[in-house]
């Protein structure tokens, strides 16, 4: 994973590194070059985290959420005398885990999308201002390139982290959440009881729990 990351983040530096401008008007022409390469380098990002469809990951979400609480709760209820084997407390951890990372999207990946499209525009008009020379005289070029650089290589990390280990959990969520469901079932079979209705920090709090 770390691997993946450090590519994806590296390949995206180098977009802004390489990319050349072929205006000849900017008074600031490396800096413009740059600025292109960095509204560039954004695309990659966004076209990266577009790959996560986050309507069907929030759907995973709750879904898978409400029956490992239920599993849970059953497993570690005093009145019943259920046990699991081995393998299914490896195969429920496993899922806990794909719990936590669609979590994590479904909490921060709108705030990420967000980041990347307000980056896009700075970049953007950075670009369009160093083109045009139309950047305020308050401002210097290169302490604007270099904030931006900054913002962008933030949502490399970001991004490069976050979309590989989504994609990852929710192929595993539809390739194995079936028995997910099965064990649910076999709760239900046996007298299984519904967890109680948690609202609030309650509930967060509970969640966390895994």
């Amino acid at each position: 994973m770390m691997l993946r990351t450090a590519c994806f983040s590296f390949l995206v530096l180098l977009a802004a590194l390489g990319f050349t401008s072929c205006s000849g008007v900017s008074k600031h022409p490396i800096e413009l070059a740059s600025a292109d390469s960095l509204s560039k380098a954004v695309e990659v990002i966004d076209s990266v985290f577009k790959k996560i469809d986050t309507a069907a990951v929030h759907k995973a979400y709750d879904l898978l959420s409400s029956n490992l609480r239920y599993i849970k709760f059953n497993l570690e209820d005093p009145t019943r005398k259920d046990t699991i084997t081995r393998d299914e407390r490896l195969f429920l951890t496993q899922f806990f885990n794909v719990k936590r990372v669609l979590g994590i999207c479904t909490s921060d990946g709108r705030e990420l999308l967000k980041k990347i499209h307000e980056e896009e525009i700075q970049c953007t008009s950075l670009a369009h201002d160093l083109r045009h020379n139309t950047l305020s005289e308050k401002l210097d070029a290169k302490t604007c390139l270099l904030r931006e650089k900054q913002h962008v290589t933030a949502l490399s990390n970001s991004a490069g982290m976050l979309a590989p280990a989504v994609l990852n959990a929710f192929k595993t969520y539809q390739e194995k959440m079936e028995g997910v469901l099965d064990k649910v079932k076999q709760l239900k079979a046996t007298g299984g009881k519904e967890p109680p209705v948690l609202t609030g920090k309650k509930r967060t709090d509970d969640e966390d729990d895994d």
